[in-house]
């Protein structure tokens, strides 16, 4: 996804990796194995060194960085694993999603359509993210959610910046990234 640079989201981005919380796990690009039957798939970051500088820089702790594309590896080369974890995690759960691919076209992850969607433009998501929030907002204050599913590219960090600030232990939101965009064709 396309992402047009703006001071607010560069501003918002950096807030989400100075985020010290247990439960707000943080990835870098290309921290996953260097397997051979991944390579082609998914090609060594060329620039890592100066990723991982740049938030160590930005960061006030030491943090662990998780790999990235897990969900994309199980996806290709361990489904059984994917289908165990979204079955325990998603399925007969109350599900809000966020994104440019209608929920109905991800009933093989999901187990079934969304509860509640958004839909959004495929490109750009964080010049909306202010009308996303609110959305967001207003279903949680009205409805029963168990899981939030953003698929919005980079404004994904923002809006789960902004949710951990709700304070909401009993919703889990989880990026499960350019899957969606696998998933939907």
């Amino acid at each position: 996804k396309k992402h047009l640079y703006s001071p607010n989201l560069q501003r918002e981005l950096i807030e989400s990796f100075q985020i010290d919380n247990k439960h707000f796990h943080k990835a870098l690009a290309g921290r996953y194995p260097k397997e051979e039957k991944s390579t082609k798939i998914f090609p060594p970051q060329k620039d890592q060194k100066e990723i991982e500088e740049y938030a160590e820089r930005i960061n006030f702790r030491e943090h662990t960085y998780f790999n990235p594309i897990v969900f994309h590896y199980l996806y290709y080369y361990e489904p059984s694993k994917l289908k165990w974890f979204l079955e325990k995690h998603f399925y007969n759960k109350k599900i809000l999603y966020i994104g440019s691919v209608k929920s109905e076209k991800l009933t093989g992850l999901l187990g079934k359509k969304a509860d509640f969607e958004l839909i959004t433009t495929s490109d750009n998501s964080y010049n909306h993210i202010e009308l996303i929030w609110e959305y967001v907002q207003r279903v949680l204050k009205e409805k029963e959610v168990n899981i939030i599913l953003p698929a919005i590219g980079v404004a994904t960090r923002v809006l789960q910046k902004r949710l951990l600030s709700l304070n909401l232990p009993k919703i889990k939101s989880i990026d499960l990234g350019s899957i969606i965009d696998c998933e939907a064709g």
